[in-house]
């Protein structure tokens, strides 16, 4: 006689059975998939190492030129050679730039664009190490205007060499190609800040489009007034944006994208907050310095050019005498600096 419980057990263990065999091969895909997408991140770990453990030892040939950029070797009819993947001699352990007189070589850059071709290194800039201890990063949004210079005086008053991310300003009759030049023969770095800066940032975050559209008109623009072409960049309004949800994810877009045309985005660890009207006093603008640095042994300071005020001036001059006091050292950002984003700590759900 038939036992129906058994032919139900029976029934059921070829279901099972059955069920196994046909997610078996999916079960494998996933394990397989995640497996090699492992393998490969040691793969490009092991690359990055085996990099930097060659390091070699290059002598400075241009002892002006700006370590944040890639120099391009002029042609005979001293027009900048474009399509070169020349990168800049590291500066020697004297330079006020860096205090290193090594470099690792250049990685290949195997992203090609298909648009704005102009913004692309075919060289990735190499794993930078995390900032020494005591160092201060002074850095400049909104560069140049009428007011450049009161800034200028200060950091040559202590010989500071600083970064400034740089706009075209048309509004005070500024020479700008002769001032990126000037900056980069007196040892500062230059990085891209925005063509257009002063327009809505609805403008120039409209889309991916409009933004490298705009990117590149200064990044050229640089270009012709050094020769040089910088790989810094600091988004116009940081790397987050807060309450709109639609732009952060264009922010977090731009990064990935300058990322791989061997860009280097540079947010900032304390802020003066002096891009505002009124002007803040100095005093103000040192409280909102200080408390952030307190809590760090180096780190990226933001404040601002142009401001329609004396007060960023006399707090850069109060602030580097206080830090200098306390034992730190001041140097610009370059290429061989390890970049700093918001968006590596951003909630991940709000980026993408």
């Amino acid at each position: 006689m038939i036992n129906p419980k058994r032919v139900q057990r029976i029934k059921t263990g070829i279901y099972l059975f059955i069920v196994l065999v046909l997610l078996l091969p999916v079960i494998l895909t996933v394990v397989l998939y995640f497996r090699m997408g492992r393998m490969m991140k040691e793969f490009r770990i092991a690359q990055a190492a085996d990099a930097t453990s060659s390091i070699s030892e290059v002598a400075v040939s241009q002892p002006d030129a700006l370590p944040a950029l890639a120099v391009l070797p002029e042609s005979e009819n001293g027009q900048s050679n474009a399509d070169s993947s020349a990168e800049l001699v590291p500066p020697s352990s004297s330079s006020p730039m860096e205090d290193s007189s090594e470099a690792a070589p250049a990685v290949s850059n195997p992203y090609i664009p298909t648009a704005y071709q102009n913004l692309y290194f075919d060289t990735l800039a190499a794993p930078a190490p995390e900032p020494s201890s005591k160092t201060i990063y002074l850095t400049f949004d909104n560069t140049p205007s009428g007011a450049s210079q009161q800034l200028l005086d200060v950091l040559d008053k202590y010989g500071i060499k600083a970064t400034f991310f740089v706009w075209w300003d048309a509004r005070d009759s500024v020479d700008n190609i002769a001032f990126y030049k000037e900056l980069v023969k007196n040892g500062h770095s230059i990085g891209i800040h925005s063509y257009s800066c002063v327009e809505p940032f609805d403008r120039i975050y409209a889309d991916k489009d409009a933004f490298l559209a705009d990117y590149q008109r200064i990044f050229e623009a640089i270009e012709k007034a050094t020769g040089q072409q910088t790989r810094l960049y600091r988004l116009p309004g940081g790397s987050i944006s807060p309450g709109n949800s639609q732009r952060q994810k264009l922010l977090a877009q731009l990064k990935d994208e300058l990322d791989l045309r061997g860009f280097l985005q540079f947010d900032w660890d304390a802020s003066a907050q002096d891009a505002v009207v009124p002007p803040l006093s100095t005093k103000a603008i040192l409280s909102n310095i200080y408390p952030a640095l307190e809590q760090l042994d180096s780190g990226i300071v933001l404040m601002h050019d142009g401001t329609g005020s004396s007060s960023t001036a006399e707090a850069l001059d109060e602030l580097i005498q206080e830090y200098t006091e306390r034992g730190y050292r001041f140097l610009p950002l370059t290429s061989e600096t390890a970049p700093k984003s918001f968006l590596e700590n951003y909630e991940k759900e709000v980026v993408q």
